[in-house]
């Protein structure tokens, strides 16, 4: 398991998501999730991170309606250079859409003012284990 060596106690993470409710997703969404995607999913369906400062979107029920993964991505157009899979106060993170097809792609970070697309860890994994690493309180730095 790709997560069993990040201590994801310190986030606030939902149950994990069930097949069905992946697959429902990437129905909606019209596209294969990255398989590291879905294995998160199924280990923790969205929720927060680093003292409520990023949001995971999820495949059910998920925090609110808004923060579900079809609703974002679909409110996000087909233009938008990302898939989302979460966000913070002002901009969307995820997987660029030209790399979905590999296993575990890296992450970029999407203004929404200008669209500017900014890489943040070589993958899901790293990003993850940057964030649960930050003490409260500390100033979310996960570029790189």
């Amino acid at each position: 398991m790709a997560f069993r060596d990040i201590p994801l106690d310190r986030c606030e993470l939902l149950p994990g998501a069930t097949q069905s409710e992946i697959e429902a997703v990437q129905h909606g969404l019209g596209l294969l999730l990255p398989d590291v995607h879905r294995e998160f999913l199924a280990l923790a369906d969205g929720g927060y991170l680093h003292d409520r400062a990023l949001i995971l979107l999820s495949a059910g029920k998920g925090l609110h309606p808004a923060e579900r993964l079809v609703a974002a991505n679909t409110n996000n157009g087909a233009d938008y250079p990302v898939l989302a899979v979460g966000r913070d106060a002002f901009d969307d993170f995820g997987f660029l859409k030209s790399e979905l097809a590999s296993p575990s792609p890296a992450l970029y970070l999407v203004s929404r003012e200008t669209w500017d697309v900014t890489r943040l860890a070589p993958s899901l994994e790293e990003f993850l284990r940057r964030v649960s690493l930050l003490r409260p309180g500390d100033p979310v730095r996960i570029g790189g």
